[in-house]
């Protein structure tokens, strides 16, 4: 039985997953096992629990090491494991990166090279030693107690410990790695008192699994196989032996294992993870679910002035089943946290399946009726799920970290809330290059191979036998299949620690309690363990998530209402939008370039298919759109069955009711729980079981086989033959795997139609916002391009009048800022607005003595027409600023600014030269902005696009071969259901936007061309689909 195990949480230094740890302990038949990772207890949950299933006793703890002073922390029961938790955060925020310390010889060190080891065995000095070592003795000393068991080597730290801490169960651990010092280690604890344990520090399986770990090291330390400092690796000894090998090495410290076993015995850790774990609200004097309940009525009247009994009953039963399942405190902190955004006038979004909920509806977290769209309760919550509530509440980017601070700082603090972490793992790309740079492979190498997997590759992809990740291995030598065997081994390894995208977790006592955690590179307080350690603790999160969108309408809301006097109508009642023609229009024809969630180019031409300019059919389409539908096929039958009413085939009448808007697609999760419960009579708790399982949360083959035994019980009651009720069983399996949250779509579908509203009629000030946002689909020229079409004046950047953001000098006009200017430093930026407080520039000279920015900032601005507002040409302000800058010290060396910077000589220099053609000035901008202002980027390429067809061309082109050019400015990767990759694009031509489709065999052929936006000429068929037009290609020729 191994006390001190490191698995691959000891993050690239342990080789073996919780699930090997196990393997290996149930090959060796160890009644017990302990996990001590390296300042973390990332891996213990999951440890745990998995300990549980497999029969083993689990001892959860951890290693404690500040710079190379380290000792084993082993908890005995939940308040031991809560205190190393404690531990483990003070640690980490003190001490230097963890290091490996081994002794390579296996002979002994020289006596007088013992005792310095024992001090500073990395020889990095003894004041670095004395600091590491009084760190640690600082911590263990304040928040040590006797429920935790201390396995140390250090004598130091031993003789510290025996002598200040009374009750604390203290041993001096014997390793193998340290077999030389084992005489004298025991006659030093028996001189203090001090019992001996004996141990092995484990980082990998068996003794050849030390090579990899090597290669752990070399990536850690990032060095190379062979400049891999030795004392950054493990022994040979760090190995999970079986009880029979241990024994042997201990044969002669007899006392040592039996005092192993006693630790055994002592550690008894036991976690409930069968109760939700939440914050509670703060008491004002009397129960919270009166509370709850007063604020649902107060909404519940403002909502629902002329309600009925349905809403009523709904009403009742939600706040019965979150009373009953203790969710009170869950719906009054959201809800205190939208009060707080309300209170500032953030803009939100309520999701989620959160927006099931009639109660969450009154208290104004979310904004979509769940009556009217027919939104079930049970897929949020219901007493037969144990899976927590999901709310997911989205902010502004700008306001989003403030909300997060204020439910930190109401909740509990340090002590009780933190950001939920991620555990960053290798996928492919990664590990190839990783792997590679430790062994030591050229850099221009690791980049050719890299290259032949996709950008956002999946385990897939380094796998399958026909990718060309695969060939590559298959061709190449042996030291490069090594190369790839041993990137394959990374794949999935833990390497470093990220920020989950908006999980807040509250605890409702210590959160040390459940994981340790630390101070993020952001500064950012996060856990130790990610979303699944949570979930297997029930420890419940909110997710505090930010979008971009949500500051474009804000943006354009404030802008309009400053100018107008009045805010926008859609701001307090949503179903203005999409009640509106206009915006029902920009919806069907798919003019939604800058509108949140509708402007990708596959979303474009779903939304034309669908002719949808319903707020149902944005919903629906936003949902069927999602990669799971689309590849399984019922994207494509939605679109046939809207338009051919006929092809709609269910098993069964019943079906048809239900599924009427969607066709009978089972396009809504809330779909399938529809049919499970009115065909087959299942109650709707028991409904949204089946449809978790169906989507793959559900583990068990027995509970999988309970539930179809349900339903086909409840069909046969119900009249419905065996036949029939498979066949609906088949399709709620096939589509149940791909449905999509109806709450969240319409929720989204809100925000999209405010949008269109705004655009529609304010479309200079809704693009301005787009661009200062800085989050749509697109680079920031397919925004500049839309504002050209749709007549908006773009005037650039200008010293006199730019602010750092665009802004809209009149309602049909953009003054573009210095957001978008690449090589200009902020701090000229700052500079030349700040002098400008002082009166515009009144002439260059006055600009150069005044503005405060640099040379070259000043020439970048002149060249992209920054400048202009002087009335001078381009070539002679460049010249004179050459000349101001020669002269700007007299002999002096004394600062001079009333040099001159004109001459006759620069004027008959600059009548020589003329102005900048019209393909300069295009080449500047896009040097500056990388996009044109002036033009159209493919002005400049006239030559090259000669004779291709202009996109407005195309219908009248419909199953002819043709040569269209443009300039890419999307791209989508995707597989067919064969498995390979193809693409999907989409091109400027000035004209409008071009849809191409590169099949497989196009693809791969092509696919080394697409490094760069272009422009191209893509050869290829005319194809028409409901309306939309698409190339499909078979040539491609890119400028170079």
């Amino acid at each position: 039985m191994h006390l001190h195990v490191h698995s691959y949480y000891s993050f690239l230094a342990g080789t073996l997953s919780v699930e090997r740890l196990i393997e290996h302990a149930k090959r060796c038949k160890y009644p017990a096992l302990a996990i001590t990772d390296t300042n973390n207890v990332s891996g213990v949950i999951e440890f745990y629990k998995a300990c549980k299933e497999a029969g083993i006793k689990p001892i959860a703890g951890a290693e404690l090491r500040m710079g190379h002073c380290t000792a084993v922390l082993l908890a005995r029961n939940w308040d031991g494991y809560a205190a190393i938790c404690e531990i483990v955060t003070a640690a980490v925020e003190r001490c230097p990166p963890a290091r490996i310390l081994a002794q390579e010889s296996d002979e002994p060190p020289p006596h007088e090279a013992r005792a310095a080891q024992d001090e500073d065995p990395a020889g990095r000095g003894f004041p670095q030693a004395e600091e590491d070592y009084l760190a640690m003795v600082d911590i263990l000393f304040t928040l040590l107690t006797p429920d935790v068991v201390v396995l140390t080597s250090h004598t130091r730290l031993l003789e510290t410990l025996s002598s200040m801490m009374n009750g604390i169960p203290v041993y001096a651990e014997l390793t193998k790695a340290e077999e030389h010092r084992w005489m004298e280690l025991a006659a030093f604890a028996a001189e203090y008192g001090i019992p001996c344990a004996a141990a092995n520090d484990v980082y990998f399986g068996e003794p050849g699994g030390r090579k990899f770990h090597g290669v752990l090291r070399t990536i850690a330390t990032n060095t190379d196989i062979d400049t891999v400092p030795p004392q950054e690796i493990a022994p040979p000894t760090a190995y999970f032996c079986s009880e029979h090998e241990f024994r042997q090495w201990f044969r002669e410290y007899p006392e040592a294992i039996a005092n192993r076993n006693a630790i055994v015995e002592m550690c008894n850790v036991e976690f409930d993870c069968s109760k939700s774990k939440f914050a509670r609200y703060p008491e004002n004097g009397r129960p919270n679910i009166e509370v709850l309940r007063s604020l649902a009525e107060a909404g519940f009247a403002e909502r629902y002035p002329q309600h009925e009994p349905l809403h009523r009953e709904r009403l009742e039963k939600e706040l019965r089943v979150i009373r009953e399942l203790g969710f009170v405190d869950y719906f009054l902190i959201a809800h205190d946290m939208v009060g707080y955004a309300k209170r500032k006038n953030y803009p939100y979004i309520g999701r989620g399946s959160g927006a099931n909920s009639i109660v969450a509806y009154c208290l104004q977290i979310t904004n979509v009726d769940p009556i009217e769209l027919d939104l079930f309760f049970e897929r949020f919550l219901n007493p037969e799920r144990k899976s927590p509530p999901d709310f997911d509440i989205d902010f502004s980017w700008r306001h989003r970290d403030e909300v997060i601070d204020y439910i930190l700082e109401r909740y509990g603090g340090a002590g009780m809330t933190a950001m939920l972490c991620t555990i960053a793992r290798f996928r492919p790309k990664a590990a190839l290059r990783a792997a590679g740079k430790a062994l030591g492979i050229p850099e221009s190498e690791i980049k050719e191979h890299t290259m032949t997997i996709p950008m956002y590759g999946s385990m897939e992809d380094f796998r399958a036998e026909k990718s060309a990740a695969a060939r590559e291995r298959t061709l190449a030598d042996p030291a490069v299949r090594r190369w790839w065997e041993i990137a394959g081994k990374l794949l999935g390894f833990p390497n470093h620690y990220s920020i989950h995208a908006g999980g807040v977790v509250m605890a409702p006592d210590s959160l040390y309690r459940y994981t340790a955690t630390q101070i993020s590179a952001k500064g950012v307080r996060v856990t130790q363990q990610d979303m699944f350690s949570a979930e297997d603790w029930r420890l419940e999160k909110l997710d505090v998530l930010s979008t971009r969108g949500l500051g474009t309408f804000l943006d354009t809301v404030t802008e309009v209402t400053r100018r107008t006097g009045e805010e926008p109508p859609v701001v307090k009642d949503y179903k203005i939008a999409y009640r509106d023609p206009r915006a029902k229009h920009i919806m069907k024809t798919g003019g939604t370039v800058g509108c949140f969630y509708v402007e990708s180019p596959a979303m474009i031409q779903l939304l034309k298919k669908l002719r949808a300019d319903s707020f149902e059919m944005l919903t629906a389409a936003s949902s069927v759109i999602r990669p799971g539908v689309a590849q399984s096929g019922m994207m494509q039958a939605f679109i046939e069955r809207f338009h051919d009413p006929s092809k709609i085939d269910v098993p069964h009448p019943k079906m048809l009711e239900l599924l009427r808007t969607t066709f009978g697609v089972m396009v809504y999760q809330e779909d399938v729980i529809k049919v499970a419960h009115f065909v087959a009579g299942m109650s709707l708790a028991e409904a949204d079981l089946l449809r978790r399982a169906m989507s793959g949360k559900m583990r068990s083959h027995d509970a999988m086989r309970q539930i179809r035994n349900r339903f086909m019980e409840g069909c046969a009651s119900r009249g419905i033959s065996a036949a029939v009720a498979g066949e609906i069983w088949r399709q709620i399996q096939s589509f149940a795997g791909y449905s999509f949250c109806k709450a969240h779509s319409a929720s989204y579908a809100v925000l999209s139609f405010q949008q269109a509203w705004l655009k529609a009629r304010y479309p200079a000030i809704f693009l301005c916002s787009v661009l200062n946002n800085q989050g749509g689909y697109y680079r920031p020229e397919v925004y500049i391009q839309e504002c050209k079409r749709l007549g908006v004046r773009l005037l650039l950047p200008s010293v006199n009048k730019s602010e750092y953001l665009h802004y809209c000098p009149e309602m049909d006009s953009i003054q573009l800022g210095f957001l978008h200017m690449k090589g200009v430093s902020a701090k000229s930026i700052e500079a030349l607005i700040d002098a400008r407080g002082e009166g515009e520039y009144r002439d260059f000279l006055d600009f150069l003595k005044r503005s405060g920015a640099t040379c070259e900032d000043i020439e970048t601005m002149i060249r992209c027409g920054a400048c202009d507002c002087f009335g001078e040409p381009r070539p002679r302000m460049v010249i004179a600023l050459g000349r101001f800058y020669k002269h700007l010290h007299n002999k002096r060396g004394e600062f001079d600014l009333d040099v001159p910077y004109r001459d006759e000589t620069i004027e008959r220099e600059i009548d020589a030269l003329g102005d900048y053609t019209p393909e300069e000035i295009a080449w500047a901008e896009y040097d500056a902005f990388h996009y044109t202002v002036s033009c159209h980027v493919l002005d400049v390429f006239k030559d090259f696009m000669q004779g291709t067809v202009k996109s407005s061309e195309l219908v009248n082109k419909i199953g002819r071969r043709v040569t269209v050019g443009g300039w890419m400015v999307s791209r989508k990767i995707t597989r067919t259901r064969k498995g390979e990759r193809m693409m999907f694009a989409n091109f400027d031509d000035s004209d409008g936007m071009i849809d191409v489709v590169f099949f497989p065999n196009t693809y791969r052929k092509y696919m080394m061309n697409f490094h760069t936006p272009g422009p191209f000429r893509i050869t290829g068929k005319v194809a028409e689909e409901y309306g939309v037009i698409n190339i499909v290609a078979d040539g491609l020729t890119v400028w170079t």
